[in-house]
């Protein structure tokens, strides 16, 4: 076989892009490969190719090339390239037969593709091609996707989060509860009233020790507060009658750490006695307990607000419980990342966030931010956090409610001197065309 028709096996071989087109990276790559000598002295090996088969000879000899259909089944792999770098991660290049389209692969697929569990490796790199065969099948010819991916995966630490975890976790939480009741159809629940139920700074996995701080906390104790919270504001709304909504305001700190190595968001390092795998599966077992239990009593409304000590963390939490609860009429949750949000129920306008930004600032953002719903409402109000004590203030018709924290000190705030706050949480009651009705504080053991 002269260089000609060897080229022209190869074009012939070479499957076409997903637009037909004719994949010359690929054939240069091929024939560096298995006759190097061809290419030698080429600087531009794709645009000598193109113009190479310009030519009357070669396209009669592409013509004459008998079509070579490989015995590809669909899903199988092969692998074309793998090596092993200095610095331990792993480079591989693989060749992916499937009927399927794959344009939408993510991180967690190539890795798999590539043959590497992804609880185990992360990918830091990644490429793909795609092509069409004409494959042998048991029955006759059939077309397939060719992928030609090439990544370089590295071994997760032993601490790092990974797509498989969330997932995981979420499959948990559902096998935990597939015996419980069937979720109900949507309530048509009558009334003029909306609670809001908060439990700001929870602080969930934060490690506090009595000799040190005054008093113990640890993630039993979050776990056993925030719980005692919620019996507590069910046990009063049980009996309010005219209930038609409630929010469950959550979002704030509840997590004590964002990153693996026990840091907060911005990285400042922080006592802890749970480990985040932990930490996490807690949080959200509590959260989605808390939401069914709520929702027994009338439609929950809950959502996100951006907070210092677990900005990620709770993000992830917030999209668990709307994967949990999408088919649930009764649960909305807001997928806005907005770091404020706002709730318009009759005279009402309520304002959520977590308060450590805005300063006195928070008294002229509800009208700037909601100019319409401002205007058509009378009571206006934020429920903010972050400084773990009660406070209340008002200005240019605004009030801001800094809510008290279920959490105790740890031992930086026990050597600053921010003690002696009363713990606990609240709950609200309004009315759709009364406004403000009652707010009951909730002190924990």
């Amino acid at each position: 076989m002269n260089i000609n028709e060897y080229l022209a096996k190869v074009f012939v071989a070479t499957p076409k892009d997903e637009n037909g087109k004719s994949q010359w990276s690929l054939m240069a790559e091929r024939i560096e490969k298995e006759n190097p000598a061809i290419l030698n002295g080429v600087s531009a090996p794709r645009k000598w190719l193109r113009h190479k088969f310009e030519t009357k000879e070669m396209q009669s000899l592409i013509a004459a090339a008998p079509v070579v259909r490989p015995t590809a089944q669909d899903g199988d792999t092969k692998v074309i390239a793998e090596d092993t770098n200095k610095d331990g991660s792993r480079a591989k290049t693989v060749e992916l037969f499937t009927s399927k389209e794959m344009s939408d692969m993510t991180d967690t697929d190539i890795v798999r593709v590539l043959g590497y569990d992804p609880a185990s490796f992360k990918l830091v790199s990644s490429s793909r091609r795609m092509g069409t065969w004409e494959a042998q099948s048991p029955d006759g010819v059939t077309e397939l996707h060719s992928y030609k991916i090439s990544g370089v995966v590295k071994p997760l630490e032993p601490d790092e989060v990974t797509e498989e975890h969330v997932a995981n976790v979420f499959l948990d939480i559902l096998r935990k509860n597939r015996e419980k009741t069937p979720r109900r159809t949507k309530q048509i629940a009558e009334g003029d009233k909306i609670a809001i139920v908060s439990i700001a700074d929870l602080h969930l996995g934060k490690l506090a020790w009595a000799p040190e701080c005054g008093e113990s906390y640890d993630h039993k104790i979050a776990m056993a507060r925030f719980n005692q919270i919620i019996d507590e504001s069910i046990a009063r709304l049980r009996n309010e009658k005219g209930l038609e909504r409630i929010i469950f305001f959550w979002s704030q700190d509840f997590f004590h750490y964002d990153e693996i190595d026990v840091t907060t968001t911005a990285g400042t390092k922080q006592d802890t006695d749970v480990r985040w795998e932990k930490m996490f599966d807690y949080g959200t077992e509590l959260l989605v307990d808390a939401i069914e239990r709520l929702e027994r009593l009338a439609p929950v409304e809950t959502f996100y607000v951006r907070s210092n000590h677990d900005t990620k963390t709770a993000y992830y939490a917030k999209e668990l419980l709307r994967a949990y609860f999408h088919s649930d009429d009764n649960v909305h949750v807001d997928r806005s990342p907005a770091p404020r949000k706002y709730i318009r129920y009759g005279v009402n306008l309520f304002g959520f966030g977590h308060g450590d930004k805005e300063g006195k600032r928070i008294f002229s953002m509800m009208p700037i931010e909601r100019p319409e719903d401002w205007g058509a409402t009378t009571n206006h109000e934020y429920f903010l956090g972050h400084f773990h004590s009660l406070r209340t203030f008002e200005e240019s018709g605004v009030i801001a409610r800094y809510l008290s924290s279920p959490t105790g000190p740890d031992a930086w705030h026990t050597e600053s001197g921010f003690i002696g706050a009363q713990k606990g949480a609240q709950l609200f009651v309004r009315g759709k065309e009364t406004g403000i009705i009652a707010e009951y504080f909730i002190p924990v053991q």
